[in-house]
C-alpha cells in the first residue's frame, strides 16, 4: 500500500529486467545478422561454383535467420514501448488505488458492521 504513495518499486525492477533483456536481445540480433551476412556470401559462392542443391538448403537457414532477426526487432520495439509507458502505468495504478480506497470508505460508512 505504501509503495503506491512513495513510488512504485516494481517499476524500477521492471525497468532493470527490460534493460537486461534488451541488452541480451541486441547481442542475439547482432549475432544473427553477422551469421546471415556470412551466409549470403556463402550462398553467392556456392551458386557461382555450381552447387545449387547445397545453396537451396542454405537458403532455408537464411530465411529462418531473417525471421529471427525480424522477431528480435519486434521484441525490441515492444520493450521500448513498455519503458515509455511505465509512468502511465504507475499513474493508472494510483488512480485505481484511490477508487478502491473510496469504495472501501463508502462501504465502511454505509455498512459499519460488515
Amino acid at each position: 500500500m505504501f509503495g503506491i504513495l512513495f513510488g512504485w518499486t516494481k517499476a524500477s525492477k521492471c525497468k532493470k529486467a527490460i534493460k537486461r533483456a534488451r541488452f541480451r536481445l541486441i547481442q542475439l540480433k547482432n549475432k544473427r545478422q553477422s551469421i546471415a551476412m556470412q551466409l549470403r556470401k556463402d550462398l553467392a559462392d556456392l551458386i557461382l561454383n555450381g552447387h545449387q542443391q547445397i545453396a537451396i538448403q542454405r537458403v532455408e537457414q537464411l530465411i529462418q535467420d531473417e525471421s529471427l532477426i525480424a522477431a528480435y526487432e519486434m521484441l525490441d520495439h515492444f520493450f521500448d514501448f513498455i519503458l515509455k509507458q511505465l509512468s502511465y502505468i504507475r499513474k493508472n495504478k494510483f488512480v485505481l488505488f484511490l477508487i478502491y480506497l473510496h469504495k472501501l470508505i463508502c462501504n465502511c460508512f454505509t455498512n459499519p458492521f460488515s
